[in-house]
């Protein structure tokens, strides 16, 4: 055998170990350093949107705790359709300065297809002077419970400056 040829030869070898080393050795690292990059960047983008979601369960919280006294007021907007007993003492707060003794007759809770809420009707009558009555439907019109005035009667009382009156109130239970 020539030097040349030995050179050849050697040559080859050299190239062929290497393109074994580069076709399984090289290949397969690079092809698992490209699928795990892209895992990588799959687990990355997964944070973010952790990250993100963790950032609007904070926010929710501190919104909730901000709103808290809010929804409780929203509760105390309703009336207990078992005890209704601090709307009717409302009701008679007002009345009592006004000089109104009024007589309040609860009926029934109900639940009707149109309203949102269960409701519970009050039947409120009572004789007063004009002003006194008008000043007491204002501060029912104005109460802090969630209610509706269905029916408003007066009816003078003869030989009397007073009115008779007679509200029918439907307010909306929990």
């Amino acid at each position: 055998m020539t030097p040349k040829r030995k050179i050849f030869i050697t040559i080859l070898c050299l190239l062929g170990s290497l393109i074994v080393v580069l076709t399984f050795g090289i290949a397969p690292l690079i092809r698992g350093i490209s699928k795990d990059a892209g895992k990588l960047q799959t687990q990355k983008q997964e944070l973010e949107i952790f990250e993100k979601e963790t950032q609007e369960i904070e926010n929710f919280k501190m919104f909730s705790q901000e709103r808290k006294a809010d929804v409780e007021g929203l509760h105390r907007l309703f009336v207990s359709s078992e005890t209704p007993i601090p709307f009717i003492e409302f009701l008679e707060q007002y009345a009592k300065p006004l000089g109104i003794e009024l007589t309040i007759i609860p009926g029934e809770p109900k639940k009707i297809r149109e309203d949102f809420w269960p409701s519970l009707d009050f039947l409120v009558s009572s004789k007063a002077s004009y002003p006194a009555a008008f000043a007491f439907l204002r501060a029912v019109e104005n109460a802090p419970f969630a209610l509706a005035v269905e029916n408003i009667a007066f009816l003078s009382v003869p030989l009397s400056s007073d009115v008779a009156f007679t509200i029918t109130l439907k307010a909306y239970t929990k």
